[in-house]
């Protein structure tokens, strides 16, 4: 579309252009007539996810941009959401109603309005409560029928409680920082004002919540789990602990180590012995054979048994004391000594029985028999003293077999119970870390999520500057463009024949010549357009595009066709029949019936006076018979009206017309549109004033 249509287009449609333009301003205006002034104001919090110190704070550590972008669109989402509109309405209102807060916070015209909203009756119930029963009383009132006046009120577009006013609340992020923005416009300064502080204090609470809750579910679960792990660790040592005070174990490795320290030193203790009760009674033994030809041993023997037997006793219970001091349940150092003197004291009496019995004599190897006895008395002592430690020994061995038995099964038990033990202290540990971790993680998100309001909401004292006129001018602009817009639209999806190239594109035939559709109300003696001067040059290049056609004919015979009844076929030729009559022509307007059955006596009278010969077919999409005789013309036109779409008919029926004729038709379009005229005659024949002519040189770069 060159800039020629789009002025011809402004040209044609100008009056409904501005109709559409003042009649949208003109409802603009009486629409926003009765508008209430608007007050605006804001607050702006400071969310902390950046800025603010927190207990997992790192110096110097990377900021999570994508993180804190997902915090801020949580929190305005939180902010907008339908769930926080409810319940701002429902404060707000509460906050208006209460006698203390709320008087003098509406305007006289807007409580005047909400006391009618609300009915005498619902105020009468609210009237005598105090803020928090009346936020209840509102609530109840709220949720028990939605055809309540208190629903009626909150759910509607009311302009100051309604839920679909409140959602008109910006909220934003405050550039690139960490903080958010929140501004109102409404008909009430104190309205305003209210709701943003309400708002601020809901958002803060329902960020609070959500945070608490978010740790708060991780949190009691390590609880919980940090006790039950605490009780089982509980119960495992006092599993241990009941074991060890039933079989008296205070430390069983340490036990386990001594007794088998003392097991050795007892077994060291015997073999000692054993050496030692050998040696008596080796030598003992051999001083008997030295003894045996002097001395009457069995006499002897027989004389100190009671002694030795005593001796014997006394030696058990000094070997007992000795080595075994714990088994005895009133020892004491003193009753050892007591039996050492005894043990001492019996010594020397066999010694004094021994002496007093034999004389001093001596032994062939010239030792005297006393110093044998002495030696011989002195081995069987310590053979008694070795015999007597040996039992002693023997007895303490057998316990310690006794207490191996003991310990060897408990030592398996005490160290299941000890690895159950270990188990359930890494358990608890585990948990109480990440209980520790988890309560961290909570007060870091308390921390970070302490919203505060840096820029409180200011009483707004004076409306915003009105926007009507604004808005009026943007409505003219918009009643003037869409409708040019879709002129524009029509223009360019335009299908019809409605112009020369697209005609000559749609239908594949060279223009031979259009007529301009003529409005009626547009002719007479004070017409700026010359219809007739366009006739008279639509009609010479029709009749010189025949006479090129036809050259060498004297009678030239030319067919008339169209696809439909009513496009002007027969008022083309009757006017071109006209015309060749002024200038002199003899012409024949013949149908094409008529053709077929008369067609030999019309060439008859053609030899004899020359003449054009106009034929009409009828519309090919009505009647096609006659077509086959297409061949006998010397040429034809094919009439299109112009303002008709194309159609796939018409593709077809021209077609057809094609595949009969021996020469291409010629095409003419009936009904053209005026400002394309010039595109078949040139200059179109009208008046125009100094300024449109200037303009349309502009336009079309014709400056000389």
């Amino acid at each position: 579309m060159s800039l020629l249509d789009f002025l011809r287009i402004v040209s044609r449609n100008w009056y409904w252009l501005l109709l559409s333009a003042l009649a949208l301003a003109v409802l603009t205006w009486s629409s926003l007539k009765k508008q209430a002034p608007q007050y605006s104001s804001h607050s702006i919090i400071n969310t902390g996810l950046v800025s603010n110190y927190t207990i997992e704070s790192n110096e110097g550590a990377s900021i999570d941009y994508a993180f804190t972008n997902n915090e801020l669109q949580n929190i305005i989402n939180v902010a907008t959401s339908y769930q926080t509109m409810e319940e701002l309405g429902l404060r707000l209102l509460a906050k208006v109603l209460d006698k203390r807060s709320g008087k003098g916070m509406l305007l006289p015209e807007n409580r005047q309005d909400l006391e009618e909203k609300l009915g005498a009756k619902v105020l009468a119930k609210l009237r005598s409560k105090d803020p928090e029963l009346l936020q209840l009383s509102l609530t109840h009132l709220r949720d028990r029928s939605r055809h309540g006046r208190v629903y009626q009120l909150l759910y509607s577009d009311h302009p100051l409680f309604g839920i679909e006013q409140l959602q008109t609340i910006m909220v934003e992020r405050y550039g690139n920082s960490d903080m958010l923005k929140i501004s109102y416009r409404t008909s009430d300064p104190g309205i305003c004002q209210l709701t943003l502080k309400l708002l601020a204090e809901i958002i803060m609470e329902t960020q609070l919540s959500l945070k608490k809750g978010q740790s708060g579910d991780v949190l009691a679960f390590f609880d919980e789990a940090t006790r039950k792990s605490a009780a089982e660790l509980r119960a495992a040592e006092d599993e241990l602990l009941g074991f060890k005070v039933r079989n008296k174990v205070i430390n069983y490795y340490e036990q386990t180590r001594f007794i088998s320290g003392k097991k050795e030193d007892f077994d060291e203790m015997y073999y000692k012995e054993m050496m030692n009760l050998a040696s008596a009674d080796s030598t003992i033994q051999k001083l008997e054979g030295q003894l045996r030809q002097r001395v009457n041993l069995p006499r002897l023997n027989q004389t100190i048994m009671d002694q030795r037997k005593t001796l014997t006793e006394l030696s058990t219970k000094i070997s007992t004391m000795e080595i075994m001091p714990d088994s005895l349940e009133d020892f004491s150092t003193n009753d050892l000594r007591k039996l050492k003197r005894q043990a001492e004291k019996v010594r020397e009496n066999i010694r004094n029985t021994v002496d007093e019995t034999w004389m001093n004599t001596h032994m062939p190897e010239g030792l005297p028999v006393r110093d044998v006895l002495n030696q011989w008395l002195n081995s069987v002592l310590k053979q008694e003293e070795s015999t007597a430690r040996m039992q002693v020994i023997r007895q303490r061995q057998a316990e310690f077999v006794h207490i191996y038995d003991q310990y060897a099964p408990w030592g398996s038990t005490i160290r299941r119970m000890e690895r159950q033990i270990d188990v359930n202290e890494r358990a608890y540990l585990e948990n109480l870390h990440s209980f520790n971790q988890a309560r961290l993680h909570q007060i870091n998100m308390m921390m970070s999520s302490n919203l505060k309001v840096i820029d409180e909401p200011v009483f707004p004292k004076k409306p915003e500057p009105s926007k009507k006129m604004m808005f009026v001018v943007m409505a003219f602009l918009a009643g003037l463009f869409i409708p040019l817009g879709l002129f524009i639209a029509m223009f360019l999806l335009d299908q019809s024949l409605n112009s020369v190239v697209r005609a000559e594109e749609k239908t594949g035939l060279q223009l031979a010549s259009a007529l301009p559709f003529v409005d009626k109300f547009k002719i007479g003696p004070k017409a700026r357009v010359d219809f007739q001067a366009i006739n008279d040059k639509a009609m010479q290049q029709l009749i010189h595009t025949l006479k090129m056609s036809n050259q060498g004919q004297q009678s030239p015979i030319v067919a008339f066709l169209s696809n439909r009844s009513g496009e002007g076929k027969s008022w083309l030729i009757t006017r071109l029949a006209a015309y060749l009559e002024q200038k002199g022509q003899k012409v024949h307007l013949i149908k094409a019936s008529d053709w077929v059955t008369k067609r030999e006596q019309i060439q008859q009278g053609l030899q004899e006076q020359p003449a054009w010969v106009l034929v009409e077919f009828p519309a090919l999409l009505e009647q096609s018979e006659h077509l086959p005789y297409l061949n006998e013309m010397h040429s034809s036109v094919y009439i299109a009206y112009a303002r008709k779409v194309w159609s796939k008919a018409d593709e077809r029926a021209l077609n057809r017309i094609k595949d009969c004729a021996d020469k291409p038709a010629h095409l003419f379009l009936n009904a053209l549109d005026l400002d394309h005229m010039e595109d078949v005659i040139g200059e179109v024949p009208k008046r125009r004033n100094m300024p449109r002519r200037w303009l349309k040189r502009m336009v079309t770069l014709q400056y000389s």
